[in-house]
C-alpha cells in the first residue's frame, strides 16, 4: 500500500476501515466469512467453516504517519517522504507543524531500521489486544482471532524470515501470548505472519 492509499484510509470512518481490513484478511487466507456481524470487542462475529469466530481487527500503521498524510493533503504538498515515522505514544503527541516538516524533509532510515520500527509497532498492537482478551474486555467465542493490518508503506526489501525473526524477538515467548487468541494474523503488503498456539510462520503473499 502506497503513501497516498494510507492517506485515503485515514479519511475513512473506523467502521469502513475495519470492514476493509476484514476483507483483506479473508482474501489473504483464502477463507469465506459467513454471517458477518459487526460488533464491539471483538469487532466482528463471523462463521468460518461452521465455527463461530470472534475477529478483532486493528491498524498496524503509525498514527503519526496517518495524521501526517491527512495534513499533507490539506496543505496541498506534492513532494514528500514517508520514511522515519513510528509510534511515539509514550513520548507525547507530535504537533502538526512537526509532522509536516518531517514529511517535507524526510528521514534517512535503513532497511533494517525500518524493519525494527515495524516489528516494535506490531508487537505493541498485539500485546495491547492480548491484554484486553485476557481481562475479559474482548468477549470469547468458539475461537478468537486477531488481525493486525499494516497499512504503512514500509521497506520490504529484506528476506521474509528476517521480518519474522524481528517480530518474534519483539513479542518474546510470552505464556500470555500463547494462551490468548487462537490465531493472530499480521498482514503487510507482501507478507502474512501467522501465530497460533504452537507455530509462528511467515509467508510471502502472491503478487
Amino acid at each position: 500500500m502506497d503513501a497516498q492509499s494510507v492517506g485515503n484510509q485515514g479519511r475513512l470512518s473506523k467502521d469502513e476501515r475495519q470492514h476493509r481490513q476484514l476483507k483483506r484478511l479473508e482474501t489473504a487466507i483464502d477463507a469465506k466469512f459467513r454471517d458477518v456481524v459487526p460488533r464491539d470487542k471483538p469487532d466482528f462475529l463471523v462463521q468460518v467453516r461452521g465455527i463461530e469466530t470472534g475477529v478483532e481487527v486493528t491498524d498496524g500503521s503509525s498514527e503519526e504517519l496517518r495524521r501526517a498524510l491527512v495534513i499533507k493533503d490539506d496543505e496541498g504538498l506534492k513532494h514528500y517522504s514517508v520514511t522515519g515515522f513510528r509510534d511515539c505514544r509514550d513520548t507525547g503527541k507530535t504537533s502538526n507543524p512537526e509532522l509536516l516538516a518531517r514529511l517535507k524533509d524526510g528521514e534517512a532510515v535503513s532497511s533494517e531500521e525500518a524493519a525494527l520500527f515495524w516489528a516494535e509497532r506490531i508487537a505493541s498492537r498485539i500485546r495491547t489486544k492480548v491484554g484486553l482478551l485476557r481481562s475479559g474486555e474482548i468477549e470469547r467465542f468458539q475461537q478468537n482471532w486477531l488481525c493486525v493490518v499494516n497499512e504503512q508503506p514500509d521497506d520490504w526489501s529484506l528476506k521474509t524470515e528476517f521480518y519474522r525473526g524481528l517480530l518474534l524477538g519483539s513479542l518474546g515467548s510470552s505464556k500470555a501470548l500463547r494462551e490468548s487468541f487462537d490465531v493472530i494474523y499480521v498482514l503487510s503488503d507482501f507478507h502474512i505472519f501467522i501465530i497460533d498456539r504452537t507455530h509462528f510462520r511467515a509467508e510471502r503473499l502472491k503478487d
